[in-house]
């Protein structure tokens, strides 16, 4: 895989964005690449040497890669910090790399945005449940104990005048540091889940779900009789067939739907450019 610098960056930041980098092993896998959509994995390993990014697309990874560093050396005393472990489980090396078990509790620091944070009603990401339970899991298998999980996140771009502007609301996080509990699944029901995730990353030829591809701005447009502009707009099927429900037979409407955009396909993909399925949807909106 290429790094390329085109804007310049000091070569400091540049070794410490691409320091360890290494091609991904067909039988070891990462939980971050397992909890990830299978068919990028599978990607990057068949067009690893034709792959190519630019150092200043990592920057971000700088704050977070920063933040971890400072904080193992803070950990309490007798915690676990950065710990890497692994286990064997349906033909592959499972690798997890824990931010910090304290006692029973494991906890994983996240770099996030206020919006992140709110877009998910101050409670942990999906991504974040499975990937806190997935590393449960193998350092249980490792012999040790996990109670309960926590997300300690830091909101990187928090600002003091909306927190002010929040007081009587409560709308907006008073400091930039928030502490979510996390759902500590049942052992059996994390074993289940990886399962199916190696399942997942074992079917040939896999594609990514609408989910994965992270659509954006796919509306539903009611209009009435035969208006140009929409009088309405919903996010979903169900509310607009609601409305249209609701209005009855003496209004004339009619059900329009507006295409989102695949963003994590069109912006933030590093195998787009080899992507069957991105490529066909392409093609597609082409004609």
């Amino acid at each position: 895989m290429k790094i390329t610098n085109t804007h310049n960056l000091p070569q400091s930041i540049v070794n410490a964005l691409t320091y360890g980098q290494r091609k991904p092993l067909p039988d070891r896998m990462s939980v971050t690449d397992l909890i990830a959509p299978p068919q990028i994995r599978q990607l990057k390993i068949q067009y690893w040497d034709y792959l190519s990014e630019d150092v200043s697309d990592r920057l971000w990874l700088l704050l977070g890669k920063a933040v971890h560093v400072v904080l193992e050396h803070g950990a309490p005393e007798g915690s676990e910090a950065e710990q890497k472990l692994t286990t064997e489980m349906g033909g592959f090396t499972l690798v997890c790399i824990s931010d910090l078990l304290h006692g029973t509790e494991l906890a994983d620091y996240k770099i996030t945005s206020v919006y992140s944070f709110l877009l998910n009603n101050n409670k942990a990401k999906d991504e974040w449940a499975q990937q806190l339970n997935c590393n449960a899991y193998i350092l249980a298998r490792n012999g040790r104990t996990v109670e309960s999980l926590k997300i300690h996140a830091i909101l990187r771009d928090w600002k003091q005048s909306e927190a002010i502007k929040a007081v009587l609301t409560g709308d907006y996080p008073p400091i930039p540091f928030q502490s979510i509990s996390v759902p500590l699944w049942t052992l059996e029901g994390q074993e289940r889940y990886i399962k199916a995730r190696l399942e997942a990353h074992k079917a040939l030829n896999p594609q990514c779900s609408t989910e994965e591809r992270w659509l954006r701005g796919e509306k539903w447009a009611v209009y009435k009789n035969n208006n140009k502009k929409a009088f309405k707009l919903f996010d979903t099927e169900e509310e607009a067939q609601k409305l249209i429900a609701a209005v009855g037979p003496d209004e004339t409407l009619r059900l329009e739907y507006r295409q989102g955009s695949y963003n994590r396909c069109k912006q933030f993909c590093i195998v787009s450019d080899y992507c069957p399925q991105w490529q066909a949807e392409k093609e597609k909106n082409q004609c």
